[in-house]
């Protein structure tokens, strides 16, 4: 806002410059080259994300249905042993002999071929269907990778948490965090710390926090009901979010390093304390950006992507206007813009710890929401 003040000749309280303010002297050309920026850049994500969805929807329902297929050969190898030797001969169009069924065996991992009855000459099978146990199973092809779908499969904890890992979009949060390091970096050439670290606290990581959570449920959904198949949703959820802090680390890190430059940590003055106000950021940081990680998380899960957005945006304006502005910050009004935590710990650094007692709070109720939705999302799916 502020590079469009010598445009408007307001100051941001809206009174009218005078004569001889250093406003008239804000450059324009960085704020509007990193406004246009960000602007491609969204219409660029929202295009390549619609592309993404567009592509994977039709093959969502056919990425489930291989899993469970799958899930059936590998883990239950005597399944259709049982079926055929339980059920009575098929009085349909197929052969009544049946080709013998013998049991897959317990050392195999898969079957060698398709398992039951061999059809008469004259009746023709569906294209992209085996004949199992004297039914006709539909046998669709997956989208998922191999590598996903490997860890997906395989035993142990550790495989869902690879496999979440594997799903998220890693390269659009490089491009992100390549873009706020940036961003960053021209604010603090241009103009200094007093704007570089504001920017930061009310912008740079709540927005980073938001879009982590909220594109790690987008990466996921359409695969969620297979996932589900083979993990609970809490550890799901709880791999999602690991990943993501792991991202918000190791991009809002040095994001607070370049932010802070030319901010003392630990001023001299008496009045100030002994810690300044870059300490106490990056102490309430990892709280903050876990609950508006998690928060997106649940609201996207819930509710749509379309719904994370409006509330996204909702949070940064009260963000903004209250946590922006020097009076409202003092008030109690504070503790409705949870956007702007950081930078209200940054303002008065005694509100650090009940910050991080509240985000933590937040967080973990978010995470609740998230872990218990998350059979009923995929159950959703299906209808």
């Amino acid at each position: 806002m502020r590079p469009t003040l010598p445009l408007l000749e307001v100051h941001a309280n809206g009174i009218s410059l005078e004569a001889g303010s250093p406003v008239w002297n804000y450059p324009v050309a960085p704020g509007a080259l990193g406004s246009a920026g960000l602007c491609l850049l969204g219409v660029g994500a929202v295009l390549l994300g619609a592309r993404r969805a567009t592509s994977s929807f039709a093959g969502a329902h056919r990425a489930v249905g291989a899993l469970a297929v799958r899930r059936l050969f590998i883990l239950r190898p005597r399944f259709w042993a049982r079926t055929q030797a339980a059920e009575p001969a098929s009085t349909g169009r197929v052969d009544p002999m049946p080709a013998p069924v013998s049991a897959p065996d317990a050392s195999s991992s898969a079957p060698s071929g398709p398992v039951g009855p061999a059809p008469t000459p004259g009746h023709a099978v569906p294209a992209g269907t085996t004949v199992v146990a004297g039914r006709t199973a539909h046998a669709p092809q997956h989208s998922l990778s191999p590598a996903v779908l490997a860890g997906l499969t395989s035993p142990g904890s550790r495989s869902a948490f690879r496999a979440v890992g594997l799903g998220l979009p890693w390269r659009l949060w490089a491009v992100l965090t390549a873009v706020l390091l940036g961003l960053l970096v021209l604010t603090q050439a241009v103009y200094s710390a007093a704007y570089a670290l504001p920017l930061f606290t009310l912008a740079g990581a709540p927005i980073a926090a938001w879009v982590a959570g909220a594109t790690a449920w987008r990466a996921q959904a359409d695969a969620w009901r297979g996932l589900v198949l083979r993990a609970r949703p809490a550890a799901l959820t709880a791999s999602t979010l690991t990943w993501a802090m792991v991202l918000l680390a190791a991009a809002l890190i040095p994001a607070w390093a370049i932010a802070r430059l030319g901010a003392p940590l630990f001023p001299t003055d008496s009045e100030l304390g002994g810690l300044g106000a870059p300490v106490y950021v990056f102490m309430v940081m990892p709280f903050v950006a876990f609950m508006l990680a998690a928060l997106a998380h649940a609201v996207a899960e819930v509710a749509g992507t379309a719904v994370t957005v409006g509330v996204g945006v909702g949070l940064f304006l009260m963000g903004l206007i209250i946590d922006g502005n020097e009076v409202l910050v003092a008030t109690p009004l504070w503790q409705l813009a949870p956007w702007g935590w950081i930078q209200a710990a940054g303002t008065y650094p005694g509100r650090w710890a009940a910050i991080a007692a509240a985000s933590l709070a937040i967080g973990v109720a978010a995470f609740a929401v998230s872990a218990a939705r998350g059979r009923a999302v995929a159950t959703r799916q299906t209808e």
